[in-house]
């Protein structure tokens, strides 16, 4: 790895500081690393939105706010309004999570409406949507008919997962696997480039982030901004990473 690949690698991440217990001083070490690597956008919870960007302000990242986070099972209506605040406390991306309940129910007609709304909300303040998944809860054929939909309507990215969609494992454990290559390659072939894939959660290394980079992704999403970038930089220099494990699940 050349040294100037570092800055593009950073502008690919959406790093996320999205933890129900997240408080101030987590929120301001955030802003902080996210200026320091001038990545793509800090993606933070609707109540944090005004303070990352009063945080950012002059720089090049992005404020990204989680909508209907992490079920998806808000009214439309209200999914709407929490897009609108959340936008007029300055965000200017979002990262919304889809109604499954509509999707088990192949009621395609009522998701294809509520992306709609969501993107024509998101698009009248110039603003940038993407949309959640939670690919653990679906099959392939449920993601590809999703990701034409949100195609159609107008999404800029689709989304694998929130890293919070746990599932009940052969083990009788609740986790979840977040982005696989498999899901990620659905969701290429079929957005064709009509709209962006973000891939997110369980993305903790540099080989993570590079593997689905090379796969066409143009947004990853990781909690492990500081340990990935710091790999990079070792790698760059030729000498092993001295991270540690990241202290963050996402």
């Amino acid at each position: 790895m050349k040294p100037n690949e570092i800055a593009n690698l950073a502008r690919l991440i959406d790093h996320a500081v999205l933890h129900p217990t997240t408080g101030r001083a987590e929120l301001e070490a955030a802003i902080s690393l996210a200026r320091e690597h001038q990545i793509a956008a800090l993606c933070v919870k609707p109540c944090d939105v005004r303070a990352a960007a009063e945080g950012l302000a002059g720089s090049t990242v992005a404020v990204c706010a989680v909508t209907a986070f992490p079920h998806g099972n808000a009214a439309t209506r209200i999914k709407v309004a929490e897009t609108s605040a959340a936008l007029e406390d300055g965000a200017t991306e979002i990262d919304t999570v889809v109604n499954n309940g509509l999707v088990q129910d192949g009621n395609w007609d009522a998701f294809l409406g509520e992306i709609q709304a969501l993107v024509e909300v998101t698009h009248s303040r110039n603003a940038l949507l993407k949309v959640i998944f939670e690919t653990d809860y679906l099959n392939l054929g449920q993601i590809a008919k999703m990701t034409d939909l949100c195609c159609q309507a107008g999404a800029d990215f689709v989304k694998t997962s929130t890293g919070f969609g746990y599932v009940k494992q052969a083990n009788g454990d609740f986790n979840y696997e977040g982005a696989t290559v498999a899901v990620v390659k659905c969701m290429l072939e079929t957005a064709a480039g009509r709209c962006g894939v973000k891939a997110s959660a369980g993305i903790r290394s540099l080989d993570d982030l590079l593997r689905f980079r090379d796969l066409g992704c143009t947004r990853i999403g990781v909690g492990s901004t500081a340990k990935i970038l710091a790999e990079a930089r070792a790698r760059a220099e030729g000498s092993p990473s001295s991270a540690g494990p990241s202290a963050e699940g996402y």
